[in-house]
Formats: C-alpha cells, structure tokens, sequence
C-alpha cells in the first residue's frame, strides 16, 4: 500500500507549511517545480521553521517582500520561542 508524498512548491502558502508542520512528522519534503512537477531539492522541517520564524516571504512571482539573512535573526522578530506552530 502506498502513500501520497506530502510535497511542497517551490512557492508555497503558509497555510499549507502550516498545515505540513502540524499534521505530518516528516523531516524533509521534496521540494517540485509546479510548472514541469520536476523534483527541484528537499527542504528539511527546521529551514521551513526558520523561514516561518524569520518571516522569510515571497509574493507570488517568487519576489522577497523583505531581505532576510539566515545567518542573523530578522530585525523585527522576537527572541526565540519553543515552536508553538507545531504543538
């Protein structure tokens, strides 16, 4: 019996990421291209927390609405918090 993949797009809603943290315990999802479904990475379930933590966002073009570093924090986000999203 087979399983379907949980996977994401290279842009993906929050909802949906929101939704892969709370009711999955995958590490890692396959990362597809929506336009030629090509297998284009994986993403692990910690860079999509720190991406959701540091407010990592993209407009539908794939644009940053914000420059964000992942070497230091977001100025404007708090402290660093246990993970309320996937409780």
């Amino acid at each position: 019996m087979s399983q379907t993949v949980a996977s994401v797009h290279e842009i993906e809603s929050v909802d949906k990421l929101l939704h892969l943290l709370k009711y999955t315990k995958h590490n890692g999802f396959p990362v597809i291209n929506k336009d030629t479904e090509r297998l284009e990475g994986l993403i692990l379930r910690s860079q999509i927390i720190v991406m959701l933590h540091r407010r990592a966002f993209c407009g539908r073009n794939g644009a940053l609405l914000s420059e964000v570093s992942l070497s230091s924090p977001h100025p404007n986000s708090p402290a660093p918090t246990p993970h309320p999203i996937i409780q």
